[in-house]
């Protein structure tokens, strides 16, 4: 259910949303119970999941310059009979807040070629990841560790799936873009930067060999650039 209102070159958009399912599938045995199964349907179970929030959107439309504001705040979770007591938990993709700003001006257009620049800020709460709370020395003798793909020499506990959540995902880029018209199509070569102050956005979270807790990341300032050809 939503609401929109518009006057000239300002626009306002807000919804509200409640989503309900049913025999959803997930996997939210611990991380140190996954390598008991030799069976990829031993780990597999089937449970119910909820969605809801709000979506705001709020643009500003004039001749060479558009801008658009989003802003979402929701909440989605599972329950599994065998998770908790089938208490709700959050989801693998549950992000509580997230907002982006984007916006392009348009610095030349004729009917023959057009150019232009763009940027985008995303900001959106950190998705959530299962992490030990203790670990415990194990009384199993390590024997040629290097061989196992698990380190038996101690057992983590989980209080929980999803206990934790990776740190506040940010992010800026800038593009520019040419588009020429052709006997045929258009073709467009665009330059920029992806993520521009090289934020260290954590992609994953692992422990190393000292107990420490270490993040991957993926993707740090990288520049582009791209051919488009369209018929």
């Amino acid at each position: 259910m939503g609401v929109n209102w518009q006057k000239r070159e300002i626009n306002f958009d807000a919804e509200v949303y409640y989503k309900w399912m049913e025999n959803i599938v997930g996997n939210y045995l611990y991380p140190s119970n996954l390598y008991q199964s030799t069976q990829w349907y031993d780990i597999i179970e089937q449970g119910t999941g909820r969605a809801y929030g709000l979506d705001f959107l709020a643009q500003y439309n004039v001749v060479g310059f558009q801008l658009n504001l989003k802003y979402t705040l929701s909440n989605a979770e599972h329950s599994f009979p065998s998770v908790l007591n089938g208490l709700w938990i959050p989801a693998n993709y549950d992000i509580r807040h997230d907002f982006s700003l984007d916006g392009s001006w348009t610095v030349q257009e004729n009917e023959q070629k057009k150019k232009w620049f763009t940027g985008n800020f995303a900001l959106h709460s950190g998705i959530p990841i299962s992490l030990p709370t203790q670990s415990i020395k194990s009384m199993n003798p390590v024997v040629n560790e290097e061989n196992y793909q698990f380190d038996f020499s101690y057992l983590d506990y989980y209080s929980q799936p999803n206990n934790a959540r990776l740190k506040l995902y940010h992010r800026l880029d800038f593009g520019f873009h040419m588009q020429k018209k052709l006997p045929r199509g258009h073709r467009t070569w665009s330059v920029g930067v992806i993520n521009v102050y090289n934020r260290q956005n954590p992609y994953s979270i692992y422990k190393d060999n000292n107990g420490n807790f270490k993040q991957v990341v993926m993707f740090p300032i990288m520049p582009f650039a791209s051919f488009k050809r369209s018929f």
